[in-house]
C-alpha cells in the first residue's frame, strides 16, 4: 500500500488563514479585511522545503498579517485577540508557539524594513550601502520576500513591498557578484587546487568546499537578478533551478567523495562552467584573463569592481 505524501506546511497555513483567519475578523473587525495583507516570509515551507522534521516549530497552522497603520484597533491587541480565539488544533496539528508564534501582526514597513541597518525600507541606494557589509545575511530575508507566500492583499500592500524589494540596485548587484567570485576563486581556485589538494588537509579542504558550494550557489541567483536562500535551503532550492541540470552532479559528488583528487578536478569544473556563464550572460567579457596568473574568479571581481559607479558601495568592497 503506498502512504500519502503528507501534507504540506504551506497548504495547511493557507487554508488556516482561508477557513479560520479570514472568516474569524470578517464577524470581529469586518472593516480590517479590505486594508490589510495576510502571508508568510519565513520558513522551509515557505520554500517547499518542509519535511517532518521541520514540525517541532514555526510549521503548518500558522500566518502573519500585516497593516499599513493600527485604526481601529492596535497590533498588540489584535494579535492577543486572535492567538487567544485561534484553534488550540488544526488539521490534526497544534498550533507552534514555540520560537515562530502562529499568529503575528505586523507593521508592514516596520517588517520588512527592520531587515535592513536603518530599519526603514531603503528609499535610495545610500540605504542599500548602509547594508553594504551585512549583504549575505540579508540576503536570505529578501529571497524570502521577492517568494513568500500572499494569502491575502487586497490592496496590493504585499505585493508593492516585493517588486520594490525585487532585486538589488545594479551597484549593489555588482558588490554582491565581486564578493561572491572573490569566495569561489579564494576558497576554490586558489586554495583548495592550488594548496589543500596539494597538501591533503581534511579539516581545511572540507571547511573551503563548503565555502565553495555555497558561493558557486549563491552567483546562480545572483546572475539571474534573484537572491540567494538561507545557507541550510539554497541546495534545496537552487536544485529546481535550470541551471542546476548542469551543476548540481558536480556539487553532490564534491560531498561524497574524499579523494582530494577528483575534488580538485570537480572544483575546476563548477569554475569553468561559471565563467562561462558569466561571460554569455556578458556579466564579465571574454577577454577576461590578463595573463597575470592569477585565479580567473580574482580577475572577474577585479572587473566587476571596475563596473561600480558610486564610490560609496565601492568602498564596502572585502
Amino acid at each position: 500500500m503506498v502512504r500519502p505524501a503528507p501534507r504540506k506546511g504551506l497548504d495547511i497555513a493557507r487554508e488556516y488563514w482561508s477557513e479560520w483567519g479570514r472568516p474569524w475578523l470578517a464577524s470581529r473587525y469586518p472593516g480590517l479585511l479590505c486594508n490589510i495583507g495576510v502571508g508568510l516570509f519565513c520558513g522551509s515551507d515557505v520554500l517547499g522545503a518542509d519535511d517532518e522534521l521541520s514540525r517541532d516549530h514555526g510549521w503548518g497552522p500558522r500566518f502573519d498579517v500585516f497593516r499599513a497603520d493600527e485604526d481601529g484597533v492596535s497590533n498588540v491587541s489584535l494579535q492577543s485577540e486572535m492567538r487567544e480565539a485561534a484553534p488550540t488544533e488544526w488539521d490534526g496539528f497544534h498550533n507552534r508557539f514555540q520560537f515562530t508564534p502562529s499568529i503575528q501582526v505586523h507593521n508592514a514597513d516596520a517588517y520588512f524594513g527592520g531587515f535592513f541597518v536603518n530599519r526603514r525600507l531603503p528609499e535610495s541606494l545610500g540605504d542599500w550601502v548602509c547594508c553594504g557589509q551585512g549583504l549575505e545575511n540579508l540576503e536570505s530575508h529578501l529571497h524570502y520576500i521577492r517568494h513568500g507566500a500572499v494569502f491575502h492583499d487586497p490592496k496590493g500592500m504585499l505585493g508593492d513591498i516585493q517588486a520594490r524589494l525585487r532585486h538589488y540596485p545594479e551597484d549593489i548587484r555588482l558588490l554582491r557578484t565581486a564578493n561572491l567570485c572573490f569566495d569561489i576563486a579564494h576558497y576554490g581556485e586558489y586554495n583548495f587546487c592550488w594548496r589543500l589538494a596539494k597538501r591533503k588537509d581534511p579539516v581545511a579542504a572540507e571547511m573551503a568546499i563548503g565555502k565553495f558550494q555555497h558561493a558557486a550557489m549563491a552567483l546562480t541567483f545572483v546572475m539571474d537578478n534573484d537572491y540567494a536562500p538561507y545557507w541550510k535551503w539554497i541546495h534545496h532550492v537552487f536544485r529546481a533551478r535550470e541551471i542546476a541540470d548542469q551543476l548540481d552532479g558536480y556539487l553532490v559528488e564534491m560531498s561524497t567523495t574524499l579523494a582530494f583528487e577528483r575534488r580538485e578536478a570537480l572544483v575546476t569544473s563548477v569554475c569553468t562552467f561559471l565563467m562561462k556563464e558569466l561571460v554569455r550572460r556578458r556579466i564579465v567579457p571574454s577577454d577576461i584573463d590578463d595573463g597575470s596568473g592569477l585565479p580567473l574568479f580574482f580577475q572577474a571581481r577585479a572587473h566587476l569592481i571596475s563596473r561600480i559607479a558610486d564610490p560609496a558601495v565601492k568602498a564596502l568592497l572585502r
